[in-house]
């Protein structure tokens, strides 16, 4: 669930704002990559929020999750699957447009 090109530089200057408690309290911002993807993903989803653009994932039915970023939905076999497409997926679509 990494971002990369354009998307990643615009997260980073969004994130100052954002992770600047990390400063705060003495940890390196830089520990936010090695957070846990399920403490990544709500923070992303407020950074594609921030440029108008809607992630996120439901329980489609009890044997798969759907995905969806802006208009794309994907089916999933599970929640971690869906949030890590959903991200792959923004990231893709931002770059494309930006």
């Amino acid at each position: 669930m990494k971002l990369t090109g354009k998307c990643k530089e615009a997260f980073e200057k969004w994130s100052d704002n954002v992770l600047y408690p990390f400063h705060i309290v003495g940890v390196y911002k830089g520990a936010f990559w090695d957070c846990p993807d399920s403490m990544q993903y709500g923070v992303y989803v407020d950074f594609f929020d921030s440029v108008n653009m809607s992630i996120g994932c439901r329980r489609q039915s009890l044997h798969w999750f759907v995905s969806y970023a802006y208009v794309d939905e994907f089916r999933c076999n599970t929640r971690q699957e869906a949030r890590a497409r959903a991200i792959e997926k923004a990231n893709e679509i931002y770059n494309e447009s930006n």
